[in-house]
C-alpha cells in the first residue's frame, strides 16, 4: 500500500511539475509575441514606409511567425480566459470573411459569368482566365499584407489582457513615432534630399516616408493618442473653485508632472504641421473637438458633432459647387504629390463608376491600379492615380458592396465597444483606440495612408490594444476598476 501511496504522489508531483512548466512556456511565447510588435513596428518606416514590396513581404512573414508563436503559447496554456463581448466577436468573423473573401477573388471561379469581363477577352487559341479579380497577383498580394493587419490587432488584443503590458506597448509605439517625427524634422533642417536612393524634397517634411501626407498620417495617430492621454492626466486633478487655481494645476501638471508628455505632444504637432498635408490638417481639427466632447462627458455634443461632420462636405459642395474648389485650389495648390481637389474628384467618380460596373463582386483587392487604366479618360491624358485618394471609395470598388460594408461594420463594433468601454471606466487607452480610428477614417476620405504599410500596421497595433482592454472593462461588473479573475494572463 506505501509502494502505491508513493506511486500516486510522484505522479502528482511530476503533473504539477508538468503543469508549470506548460505555463511558464505558455508565458514566455505570450511574451515575446507581445514584445515582438515593438521591433516590427520600429523596422516598418523603413525604407519608406515599407511601401517596397520586399519590406512588405518581411512584415507578413514576421508577423504570421509572432501569430504562430502565440497560438502556441494558447495551446499549451489550455484554459482559456479571456472575456470578449459578443460584437468584438462578430467584428473578428466580418473581418475574417473579407478576407476569405478576398482570396477567393484572387482563385479561379468554374462559373464564367463570374470571372471578370476584361479577364475573358483572350485570344482564341487560350482559355479564358476566369478569376473574379482582374489582376489575381496583385490581390494575392493585398490579402497576405490584410492578413497581416489583422493578425497585428489580434496579437495586441490578446497582449492587452494584462494592463500595465497593454500601457507598456502603447508608450513604446508612441516613442516609436516620436522617432520618426524628430528623425522627420531633421532631416528637413539638416537638408538631406535623398533617402534609400530615392530623391525627396525638402518643401514638406516627410521623414523616412514618400509621401509627407503619409508621414503626417503616422505622426497624427501619435498626436491624437497623446492628446487623449494628456486630457486624461488634467481631469484626474482635484477640481477647484478658482479659475486661477484650476490654470496653476493644469500647468504643473502639463509642465512638471508630465512634461515629457507635454514635450512630446509639441513635437507631433510641429511634424505633422512641418508636412503641410491638408487632409492630416483637415481631419484633426475635424476629430480633436469629437474626442474631447467624448472625454468630457458630453455625449450628446459628440453625436451631434460627428452628424455635423457626416454631411458638411456634401453640403458644402452642393451650396458652393465649383466656386468652393476654386477657393480651396488657390489656399492649397495642387503638387507632384498631392493632386488637385478637381483631380481627386475626378478619380472619385472613377471609383464610383468601376464600383457601379461590379457592385457585388468587386474588381479585386489591390487591384485599383489595373482598374484605373481601363477606365481612365480623358480627364486622365497624363498622370497616372496609382490609388483612388479616397481609401473607401476604392475598397467598395475592389471589393463590392457586401464586403465592403462587413469591412466597415467590424471597425464600427470595434469604435463602439471602446467608447462603450471608456465610459465605464475612464481608461483612456480605449478612447486612443477611438481617437486613433478616427483621424485614420477622416483622412482616408481625401488619400491613401491607411494602405501605407507603416501607418496601417501600427494603427492596427493601437486598434487592437484599446479592442482588448475595452474587451477586459466590458467583462467587468458594472465597469468596476478591480481586475476580474482571470485577466492576469
Amino acid at each position: 500500500m506505501l509502494g502505491k501511496a508513493e506511486l500516486k504522489s510522484d505522479e502528482t508531483d511530476l503533473q504539477r511539475h508538468t503543469g508549470s512548466l506548460r505555463r511558464a512556456v505558455a508565458d514566455a511565447l505570450a511574451g515575446a509575441s507581445s514584445w515582438g510588435l515593438i521591433p516590427l513596428l520600429l523596422l516598418l518606416p523603413w525604407p519608406l514606409g515599407s511601401v517596397r514590396a520586399a519590406p512588405s513581404w518581411l512584415m507578413v512573414i514576421a508577423v504570421w511567425i509572432l501569430l504562430v508563436v502565440r497560438a502556441v503559447g494558447l495551446v499549451l496554456r489550455r484554459r482559456a480566459r479571456t472575456f470578449v463581448p459578443a460584437s468584438l466577436i462578430l467584428a473578428f468573423v466580418l473581418a475574417l470573411g473579407v478576407l476569405v473573401w478576398a482570396a477567393i477573388q484572387a482563385l479561379p471561379v468554374e462559373d464564367h459569368r463570374l470571372a471578370h469581363p476584361l479577364r475573358t477577352v483572350v485570344p482564341t487559341d487560350r482559355a479564358p482566365s476566369t478569376f473574379i479579380s482582374l489582376d489575381p497577383d496583385r490581390t494575392i498580394f493585398a490579402v497576405a499584407r490584410l492578413s497581416a493587419y489583422v493578425a497585428l490587432s489580434l496579437l495586441a488584443f490578446l497582449a492587452a489582457r494584462r494592463r500595465h503590458r497593454a500601457e507598456t506597448l502603447l508608450n513604446l509605439a508612441l516613442a516609436i513615432i516620436a522617432l520618426e517625427a524628430l528623425f522627420g524634422l531633421l532631416r528637413s533642417a539638416l537638408a538631406i534630399d535623398e533617402w534609400f536612393g530615392l530623391p525627396l524634397p525638402l518643401a514638406r517634411t516627410s521623414g523616412s516616408f514618400v509621401n509627407p501626407n503619409h508621414f503626417a498620417a503616422y505622426v497624427n495617430l501619435g498626436l491624437v493618442a497623446l492628446f487623449v492621454l494628456v486630457l486624461a492626466d488634467l481631469r484626474q486633478q482635484p477640481t477647484s473653485g478658482r479659475l486661477a487655481s484650476g490654470i496653476a494645476d493644469a500647468l504643473r501638471v502639463l509642465f512638471e508632472r508630465k512634461i515629457m508628455r507635454t514635450l512630446t505632444f509639441t513635437l507631433f504637432v510641429m511634424a505633422s504641421f512641418a508636412s503641410a498635408s491638408r487632409g492630416a490638417f483637415f481631419a484633426l481639427i475635424l476629430a480633436l473637438p469629437i474626442v474631447t466632447a467624448v472625454q468630457l462627458e458630453q455625449k450628446k455634443l459628440a453625436i451631434a458633432a460627428m452628424s455635423v461632420l457626416v454631411g458638411l462636405g456634401g453640403l458644402l459642395i452642393m451650396s458652393a459647387g465649383t466656386t468652393l474648389l476654386e477657393r480651396l485650389e488657390v489656399l492649397f495648390p495642387a503638387s507632384e504629390l498631392e493632386p488637385s481637389s478637381s483631380g481627386r474628384l475626378a478619380a472619385f467618380e472613377l471609383a464610383l463608376r468601376a464600383w457601379q460596373e461590379r457592385p457585388w463582386l468587386g474588381h479585386g483587392l489591390g487591384t485599383w491600379p489595373a482598374v484605373f487604366h481601363a477606365l481612365r479618360d480623358e480627364r486622365f491624358p497624363l498622370v497616372v492615380f496609382d490609388y483612388a485618394h479616397n481609401t473607401w471609395l476604392e475598397l467598395l470598388a475592389e471589393l463590392g458592396a457586401p464586403a465592403m460594408f462587413a469591412w466597415s461594420l467590424s471597425l464600427v463594433l470595434v469604435a463602439v465597444n471602446c467608447l462603450r468601454a471608456y465610459g465605464r471606466s475612464r481608461e483612456p487607452l480605449p478612447l486612443v483606440g477611438f481617437a486613433c480610428g478616427l483621424v485614420l477614417a477622416l483622412h482616408s476620405v481625401v488619400d491613401f495612408p491607411a494602405q501605407i504599410p507603416a501607418v496601417a500596421a501600427t494603427f492596427a497595433v493601437l486598434f487592437g490594444l484599446a479592442a482588448g482592454r475595452a474587451a477586459v472593462i466590458l467583462a467587468r461588473p458594472g465597469g468596476s476598476v478591480r481586475r476580474p479573475r482571470g485577466e492576469e494572463e
